[in-house]
């Protein structure tokens, strides 16, 4: 599968992410590239997340580190993923009763 846009929902927030997941054509490559250019990255905003598994509900916030031992393990692992993005958690209904 190519590299797209995820939309999702997990019981405690919903998901945004660009995603290399389901071995895509020349993701080593991908990963390498990403990897040179760390910078880009590190440009996004401070509440980025990242998702190794997509079949787990987990996802770290984004930090020098895991971000490049996720695109190691992208590159280098077979069914490495790599996920990137924002999520909003869920709230208590405005219409929930204290």
């Amino acid at each position: 599968m190519e590299p797209h846009f995820q939309l999702g929902i997990w019981p405690e927030y919903v998901f945004m992410y660009l995603s290399i997941i389901d071995k895509p054509p020349r993701k080593e490559q991908m990963a390498q590239q990403l990897l040179q250019n760390n910078l880009l990255l590190t440009q996004l905003p401070k509440d980025t997340v990242i998702n190794m598994d997509h079949t787990k509900n987990r996802y770290e916030f984004m930090v020098e580190t895991n971000v490049k031992q996720a695109l190691e393990r992208l590159r280098d692992v077979k069914k490495g993923e790599f996920q990137i993005g924002r999520i909003i958690k869920k709230r208590k209904s405005f219409m929930a009763r204290a």
